[in-house]
């Protein structure tokens, strides 16, 4: 009785791992997609203003070509500022990317 309790709970592992790989394989093979159809865009999608947190925090709401395009533009608008960081607001696990968050620094 116990080794069949066990065997269910380890064909039950075995079934949710093959389906968190698949899930992981089609994300990547989306991600891969998405960022070869980003390439066609540069330079023709929205530029949008980023939120101004204070402190040279700002927030982009836009992602893939809208934040690179975006991005560009602010850096040129900026020539006295350099970027020491960006994080995405959003992960694959927990939801989808809607912007960026970029902070900045002062070139002296």
């Amino acid at each position: 009785m116990r080794s069949k309790k066990i065997c269910m709970f380890g064909l039950i592992l075995m079934i949710f791992s093959v389906l968190i790989l698949t899930n992981c394989v089609r994300l990547a093979t989306g991600l891969a997609t998405s960022t070869a159809k980003d390439k066609n865009l540069i330079g023709r999608t929205e530029i949008v203003e980023p939120l101004d947190y204070g402190n040279y925090v700002y927030y982009f709401p836009v992602s893939g070509a809208d934040f690179g395009n975006s991005l560009s533009a602010f850096i040129e608008k900026h020539p006295k500022l350099r970027i020491v960081t960006s994080a995405s607001d959003g992960a694959v696990v927990y939801g989808p990317t809607v912007g960026y968050f970029v902070i900045c620094e002062k070139i002296k």
